[in-house]
């Protein structure tokens, strides 16, 4: 059972876009290259457009609940084989883009465990009727930079007792 501080509670920053450097989005590529991309030919076509977002970490969020270190590894293993970049959780939508690495830190400013997770996608498709062209111009100007990730499965887990918090035999919900 974990042990939680409750005298520095805090609700979680939001899901939030990151900057990436040059070496990193060289990383990148090659990732996109080596997982992804049927088509090299199409990278030299269209520069993919790299971005990172923190997508996840310990504090507690806007649900009341907090995520472990074993969540946020589970996360970090889905991110690293690829899930998509959705518009708004809409699984019947195409993709804006996927996924293609995550790392687990140390963050401060609040002190926090966080999963930083790294995207891409290709500038002039239409998806959903939206141009990845605006979506990357709203991620370069920072008009976007809060989202929400979509991953889901695990158990949620009582701090208090240890139990399913859907236990009838927990009542700290």
């Amino acid at each position: 059972m974990n042990n939680i501080d409750t005298s520095n509670l805090i609700f979680s920053v939001p899901v939030r876009v990151l900057r990436t450097d040059a070496q990193r989005n060289a990383e990148l590529m090659a990732l996109a290259l080596e997982k992804h991309v049927y088509d090299p030919a199409i990278l030299e076509e269209r520069t993919p457009f790299f971005w990172s977002l923190e997508a996840s970490s310990t504090l507690i969020d806007a649900y009341s609940s907090h995520m472990t270190l074993n969540t946020l590894a589970n996360f970090q293993a889905d991110a690293k084989a690829g899930v998509a970049f959705l518009p708004g959780h809409r699984h019947s939508d195409l993709p804006f883009g996927r996924s293609l690495d995550a790392q687990i830190e140390t963050a401060m400013d609040p002190e926090r465990t966080r999963l930083v997770a790294d995207f891409y996608t290709l500038p002039g498709l239409t998806l959903n009727a939206v141009k990845t062209d605006d979506l990357i111009d709203g991620i370069r100007s920072g008009i976007l930079r809060d989202v929400s990730i979509g991953f889901f499965g695990g158990e949620s887990t009582c701090d208090i007792c240890g139990r399913s918090m859907w236990d009838w035999d927990c009542s700290h919900v």
